[in-house]
């Protein structure tokens, strides 16, 4: 027998029997009173000597049933329970946990939890009747029927041993809603008996809720596997990583990392970081222990590196721990590339303001510079996909009619210019675009009556003025920016001063934000994992070979996108493009995994009685009513015994 509140029980328990010893200590205050004879009295004399304080107690059937009463309300109160052979029924299911959790070497004799769920529930097949038919579900991110309802039991045993654990983070919500589709009694022939459902999990996911899965609670039994609740569990793990490029110099990256600790008392966890297999660095992390909710220890970890050309960086814990696959993660770190520029112009020769904004784009060291007359535009972007492979465009004097769904800058603006030149008089030297530049030489021969209204669906700035009007301004709207400019190249001096060329150079980084999208690709086991190449043409078909020797095959989209699905193993995957052989990495980062934390109850809402949902199945059966109920009795029988007593 166990105890599911013990301290409730020892609570209760020690404060009752106190208050019963103290009301047999408490002298009585009686009124006295003139009788003839104390011949029938001897019995109360006893009682006043039992009552007096300081004296010994004497023995007692009603102290003792009254003692016996305490017992059984504190043994309530701590909740016993005993193991029972778990639910029967004509059905069973099986539901199997394959998280990454369940990798944790812990389970017992050196085997991981998921080699003891596994056995475990191989066995239960072996003692269920022969007539009885068994599902097996495997959960981890999302639910997979391994076998649907049968009366082989080999065969379920078999499909048992060939389940292999996944890197995946645990979610039984999946597995209760395949549960809740096959036990609704439909169907002919169909069994209208409730099947009893067992879990195999060490708990880490519990609890659920919002599901109406039509099982009640007394007919699941959890099974859980791993240390008890709340034991201390060595393992550390990496919870988070990302890498940026400086925007000043896209050639120092900077990785960030979260170190997380299920450790009872804080620890020194050794992190190294390897570009292309080459240690670089490594640094020493003080993290705290996990806490008393048990939520896990957390501290950050940064390194800077210098990679122009790209590379895989991955960073890996020292040492060995409970579960591995969280001791690594890793990260592509693509080679810095320049936007892909539209610009549109006027059709015919090529004037020397126009001549000087091409200059200063390709200045920028662009990926590509595509240079459109407005109705070729206008055509190319009737084709929503288009814009798939544009990451800015620059409007020079003209206003094309169509919407631009990535960022623009517009040189000049429609309607009539002023007839008044303006000198740059004030420039917001704190924004990106206007950094190191000195704007006080340009003046604009003819801008356009320009000012910026402020609006509730977007953000606006104005980033250089006039002495009557804004001439350079920046506009946000549903995450696209653009950098409106009320005057043509050619009809100012800027094109001759040095500030121009460093103008555009800060607006493309700003407008395509170069340095984010430079920033490392990888995916988690939680997520679709996707590839971009821009060789790639729509359909065809990329083999992407994994860690643990095993292959899955992706078809590529018109944009050069190839989606894989969800990778249940963390690791580094190789794939096989026309351009050559990619790495993608996939990482587990995920906290709740690393913590490791058991679970000796799971939240199982019941449709069909609605009164019991929100109960908790476990693996014991709870017997505190049968306590209650001697508890009762008990009273029964010292009221009964007091009144034989006290009758004259």
């Amino acid at each position: 027998m166990t105890f599911l509140a013990p301290l409730a029980g020892i609570v209760a328990g020690t404060l009752g029997v106190l208050g019963v010893l103290v009301s047999y200590f408490l002298k009585l205050r009686r009124r006295p009173v003139r009788i003839a004879s104390t011949l029938l009295w001897e019995q109360v004399v006893q009682d006043l000597q039992v009552n007096a304080p300081f004296r010994m107690l004497r023995a007692s059937l009603l102290l003792l049933l009254q003692l016996l009463v305490v017992a059984c309300i504190a043994l309530a109160l701590a909740r016993p329970a005993i193991e029972g052979d778990g639910p029967s029924a004509d059905r069973v299911i099986l539901i199997v946990d394959t998280s990454a959790s369940m990798s944790a070497t812990d389970g017992g004799g050196g085997r991981s939890r998921f080699d003891v769920a596994r056995d475990r529930a191989i066995e239960r097949i072996r003692k269920l009747p022969r007539t009885s038919r068994v599902m097996v579900i495997a959960s981890a991110g999302s639910a997979q029927t391994v076998t649907g309802f049968t009366r082989d039991h080999g065969a379920a045993r078999a499909a048992l041993n060939a389940l292999e654990p996944t890197d995946q983070p645990g979610d039984l919500t999946g597995a209760m809603r395949v549960v809740s589709a096959f036990t609704r009694a439909s169907g002919e022939g169909e069994s209208a008996e409730l099947p009893a459902l067992y879990i195999y999990t060490d708990g880490a996911d519990a609890p659920l809720g919002g599901l109406g899965v039509p099982v009640p609670a007394d007919r699941v039994r959890l099974e859980r596997v791993g240390p008890e609740p709340g034991a201390g569990v060595d393992n550390a793990g990496i919870g988070a990583i990302a890498a940026r490029r400086d925007f000043d110099d896209p050639s120092v990256v900077r990785l960030f990392a979260r170190i997380v600790s299920a450790r009872a008392e804080p620890s020194d966890v050794s992190v190294r970081l390897l570009l292309d297999g080459r240690s670089v660095q490594a640094k020493t992390v003080r993290v705290p222990g996990r806490s008393e909710d048990g939520t896990t220890g957390e501290a950050p970890v940064t390194f800077e590196v210098r990679d122009s050309d790209g590379a895989l960086a991955l960073l890996s814990i020292a040492g060995e721990d409970t579960l591995a696959s969280d001791n690594e993660a890793g990260l592509v770190l693509a080679a810095p590339s320049g936007a892909r520029i539209v610009v549109v112009q006027p059709a015919g020769t090529v004037s020397d303001g126009e001549e000087a904004l091409l200059d200063a784009l390709y200045a920028a060291e662009p990926s590509s510079v595509d240079r459109l007359t407005p109705g070729v535009f206008e055509e190319r972007a009737q084709n929503r996909g288009y814009f798939a492979g544009v990451d800015l465009v620059v409007t020079d004097g003209v206003f094309p009619d169509v919407e631009v769904p990535v960022p623009t800058i517009t040189l000049g603006r429609p309607g009539e210019p002023e007839t008044v030149g303006q000198r740059v008089a004030y420039w917001s030297r704190s924004h990106p675009v206007m950094r190191y530049l000195s704007l006080g030489d340009v003046i604009a021969s003819a801008p356009a009556d320009f000012r910026l209204v402020e609006r509730d669906d977007a953000r606006t700035e104005e980033l250089a003025s006039g002495s009557s009007s804004t001439l350079i301004g920046a506009i946000e709207r549903a995450g696209v920016r653009r950098l409106v400019v009320s005057f043509r190249v050619g009809d100012s001096n800027w094109a001759r001063d040095g500030s121009f060329p460093v103008f555009f150079a800060n607006a493309i980084d700003w407008l395509t934000l170069a340095s984010a999208r430079d920033n490392a690709t990888s995916s988690t086991t939680a997520r679709a994992a996707t590839l971009f190449d821009d060789t790639l043409v729509g359909g065809t078909e990329v083999m992407l070979e994994g860690p643990d020797g095993s292959s899955r095959t992706g078809t590529s989209e018109s944009s050069g996108r190839v989606t894989f699905g969800v990778l249940p193993r963390a690791g580094l995957y190789a794939a096989d493009l026309p351009s050559g052989q990619r790495t993608l990495a996939v990482n587990l980062v995920d906290a709740r995994e690393s913590g490791l934390r058991t679970s000796d109850t799971v939240l199982v809402p019941s449709a069909f009685n609605p009164e019991r949902a929100g109960q908790t199945a476990s693996g014991t059966v709870e017997v505190w009513r049968w306590f209650v109920l001697g508890a009762f009795a008990l009273l029964a029988i010292e009221w009964g015994l007091y009144a034989w007593k006290m009758r004259l």
